[in-house]
Parts: structure tokens; C-alpha cells; sequence
């Protein structure tokens, strides 16, 4: 059964935030599924793990999050979005919903 909920859902795209020592692998379960479904799914390192950079310093978690704000406008997304986090990633998630509340699909 199809609704129109469910198809405008359907184009809704998620971001994914790991946690701590942690790599996208954990998500693996996760993103395979959903991009399946018609979702487009990003999952980025956050500042100073995995592919990143490490700079000195800006691991706050508001940074953090400005950071995700500043990939979904590189990449042009502009609809909003579904964001997860785990560990340290939910608490940058966290962040972004504090700064970014209108990004967000709820």
C-alpha cells in the first residue's frame, strides 16, 4: 500500500553521524537498506575522524554540527533531512537540531 506520506518520505534523505572511535562500518546495517528504499543517505566523518583532517582545534559539538550544515549546502541539499547519530554523533546531532532546527524533517 502506497500513500502520499509515504512517497514524499521516501525522497527524504538521511544523514548519519557515528560515535567515538568508531567507523562508518557500524552504519553498514543501516545505509544499504535505506539508499534500497530510495533514500539518498550520506554518512560523513566528522572533524578529526576517520578520512578527515585533524586540526587543532573546533571539536566542539556546535562546530561539529556547522560542519554538517556546511556539507548539505556544498552538496546542495536543500529539502530537509532525517539525522542520526550514535555515541559522540548524537551528541553532534543534538547540536545540529539546536542550531539547525528548520533543517530538519520531524
Amino acid at each position: 500500500m502506497t500513500s502520499s506520506v509515504e512517497l514524499r518520505a521516501r525522497f527524504a534523505h538521511f544523514a548519519t553521524v557515528y560515535g567515538y572511535k568508531l567507523r562508518i562500518y557500524q552504519f553498514r546495517h543501516v545505509l544499504a537498506p535505506l539508499a534500497q528504499l530510495g533514500y539518498r543517505v550520506i554518512a560523513p566523518d566528522y572533524r578529526g575522524a576517520g578520512q578527515t583532517s585533524r586540526p587543532p582545534n573546533g571539536y566542539q559539538k556546535s562546530f561539529m554540527a556547522s560542519d554538517i550544515r556546511n556539507l548539505l549546502e556544498y552538496l546542495e541539499i536543500s529539502e530537509l533531512i532525517n539525522l542520526v547519530g550514535h555515541d559522540i554523533g548524537g551528541m553532534v546531532a543534538v547540536a545540529f537540531a539546536q542550531q539547525y532546527p528548520s533543517k530538519l524533517k520531524l
